[in-house]
């Protein structure tokens, strides 16, 4: 009997089921949409229960279009997007919305900790978010038994069982103790929060618990089928991309762009934190790009990007158009948490796709800030995320930076996921093998010289206007000048 895995990633705006089988081959994929709710400046929120919803829609699609039995599901993987904040009472029903990764709210509380402590902590950790939940709505907070990141929610819908991975821990931020690869108690009660709001930790491939019999009859999965504790969407991202090895170094072109450099291989890093010095580690600051786009497409009247994609690689590189995308989250020495975004330049002989391969050019500058423009150590480079599906998108950051890169279409963080759950049950024993069939599927895009040279040129002045902008937003935030926004 054949053996398949399932893996389920949450992003910002869907929600994607992959099915692999023991030698890495993808049998099927579905993806079903998901909003995230912005009513407010700063806000970022989803409603957990259409995770949910979509993981049980999604498998009952491919289970019908395979003709796979349940039976033959070995095991389940989530992932998803970190840190995120899941709250649920005595019952396991969620108290609020989750409040996403890109949520900047909690300014306030993060300038608070920073003055508190000399240890490093920004926006995209949670423990802002849940300061600002304290004390914002005190009647929600104290229902709250658990705090849960995405993925982990949905492990507990599946067994009954909370859990956390200790890469999503570490980026709680303070209350992890990386030494002791457990919570900080004794930083849990000096900001007054109770420890037992945190689930168990284990390593994300560890086995979670068995599917229960209600989640197996409101899924049509099999009871006891292992699910593990699962992982943040980065790691799943570079497994399912097939960045195995030392020297890779994957671009995820999702909500934000990141930048990640493989230090050790990804197998033997899969127990502890993820990402530390020497293992994986993040280049850079955090980046706008899928919520840029989303943002400017909506503007722009945008509905199916392949249009834009297309118009925009007939156009030349643009000469003294810049749009600047948002800068928030740079971390706590930021001085600007909202997404405030800029076009400089604009001329009447410029149309929408003018400024949408300026965006994508803006995108690629904020990709190439603290990105060395050769290193021995970095020998393969890896575009990915949803982002990596436009052509126009690839040729420019291969132009910007200069450099030879390789565009996976096909991995993902569920393929990631996926893969990670048959690891945890021991049923993948030549990861090389499978490595080398999944970079098999990349094409490779080389700079086009002149546009290289182009933008070596203006490089420097996108900079420099990023600078006066980010003056511009200290400015704005100074005099309160957007608070009827």
């Amino acid at each position: 009997m054949d053996r398949y895995f399932l893996g389920f990633d949450i992003g910002s705006s869907s929600c994607k089921c992959t099915m692999m089988d023991t030698r890495g081959q993808i049998a099927s994929t579905v993806s079903r949409e998901i909003r995230t709710q912005r009513t407010q400046s700063g806000m970022a929120e989803q409603d957990p229960r259409q995770w949910w919803t979509g993981f049980k829609d999604a498998i009952g699609h491919l289970l019908s279009q395979t003709g796979i039995e349940a039976r033959q599901i070995a095991a389940v993987g989530i992932t998803g997007f970190v840190p995120g904040l899941v709250a649920v009472d005595d019952d396991g029903n969620v108290v609020r919305p989750c409040i996403m990764h890109t949520d900047t709210r909690a300014g306030r509380e993060l300038r608070e900790l920073v003055e508190s402590s000399d240890r490093p902590l920004s926006m995209g950790m949670l423990l802002p978010k849940l300061i600002w939940f304290r004390n914002t709505e005190p009647s929600q907070f104290a229902a709250a038994r658990r705090l849960l990141s995405p993925h982990s929610y949905l492990v507990f819908k599946l067994t009954d069982r909370a859990t956390c991975d200790h890469d999503t821990a570490s980026i709680t931020g303070l209350v992890y103790d990386r030494n002791a690869q457990n919570w900080d108690s004794a930083t849990l009660r000096s900001l007054d929060v109770d420890v037992e709001l945190f689930p168990p930790l284990a390593d994300s491939h560890d086995v979670a618990g068995p599917l229960s019999a209600h989640a197996a009859a409101e899924t049509g999965l099999e009871k006891g089928t292992p699910v593990i504790v699962g992982t943040g969407d980065s790691m799943a991202s570079l497994l399912g991309n097939g960045a195995f090895a030392p020297g890779c170094v994957m671009i995820y072109l999702g909500t934000s762009g990141t930048r990640i450099h493989v230090r050790r291989p990804l197998i033997k890093i899969l127990s502890g934190v993820h990402f530390a010095p020497g293992r994986a580690e993040f280049i850079g600051t955090i980046l706008s790009c899928g919520e840029s786009m989303e943002h400017f497409g909506r503007i722009l009247g945008f509905s199916d990007w392949a249009i834009p994609d297309a118009e925009a690689l007939k156009l030349p590189p643009s000469t003294n158009l810049y749009v600047t995308p948002h800068s928030k989250q740079k971390g706590a020495d930021s001085v600007s948490f909202h997404n405030r975004e800029s076009v400089i330049g604009l001329l009447h002989q410029h149309g929408p796709y003018h400024i949408y391969r300026a965006l994508l050019e803006g995108i690629a500058f904020n990709i190439r800030t603290d990105f060395p423009a050769e290193s021995p150590e970095m020998e393969t480079i890896i575009l990915c995320g949803g982002g990596a599906n436009s052509e126009v998108f690839c040729r420019i950051i291969s132009d910007v930076l200069n450099r030879t890169i390789k565009r996976n279409r096909f991995g993902s963080a569920s393929l990631g996921i996926a893969f990670l759950a048959a690891l945890g049950c021991g049923m993948v024993t030549d990861e090389h093998a499978v490595a080398e069939q999944w970079s098999a599927m990349t094409t490779t895009i080389r700079p086009n010289p002149s546009n290289a040279n182009h933008y070596s040129r203006t490089y420097p002045v996108f900079r420099q206007l990023t600078t006066q902008m980010d003056r511009l937003d200290e400015f704005i935030e100074g005099t309160h000048l957007d608070e009827a926004i």
